[in-house]
């Protein structure tokens, strides 16, 4: 990342992390996708209740993953390499335990929060369903989220968008 042309070497970097972003927003477009080909008018409704708050995961996820890069980017800008290992660890576990926990509020939340934004009652209970499957996931969308802060503060971009679009791949 130090040497050679700095328009190429910004390119190279921001491009997959813009292409997964993009990716990322796009895994409940998929579920949502998948569900109009192959389910009922219901659990389309009940899929695209859920985006905004999808979306809001996802936003808060990769926003608490930065606190992560800003760390890791200033011990490895500082010359303080050997204290990266620990850093790379206590992050990790702190994004494991940030998902349970995410996770365990999320499922008891799950309803009432879709009662608040008004969801329709004849889909409320797919809805809800939809997004306690979702909230299981928090834990790892958390540990990719972290586990790419780091990458990218080591100045690798390409293999969290290359996880990114195999695991969409796999979603899908």
């Amino acid at each position: 990342m130090l040497h050679g042309s700095l328009v190429k070497k910004i390119l190279l970097f921001t491009l997959p992390i813009a292409l997964s972003s993009m990716l990322q927003q796009l895994f409940n477009a998929a579920d949502t996708a998948v569900v109009g080909y192959f389910g009922d008018k219901d659990a389309l409704a009940a899929v695209g209740t859920n985006t905004e708050i999808i979306a809001l995961i996802v936003t808060v996820s990769s926003g608490l993953a930065v606190g992560a890069n800003i760390l890791a980017a200033s011990l490895i800008g500082r010359n303080r390499t050997e204290e990266l290992p620990s850093t790379i660890k206590t992050t990790l576990l702190l994004s494991v335990i940030i998902g349970i926990l995410g996770t365990i509020i999320g499922l008891l939340v799950a309803k009432p929060l879709l009662h608040l934004i008004k969801a329709p009652d004849d889909i409320i209970n797919s809805a809800t369903m939809y997004l306690r499957i979702y909230m299981l996931g928090y834990p790892f969308i958390l540990l990719y989220d972290f586990g790419a802060a780091i990458l990218r503060a080591q100045g690798n971009s390409r293999y969290p968008f290359l996880a990114l679009a195999f695991s969409g791949i796999a979603n899908i």
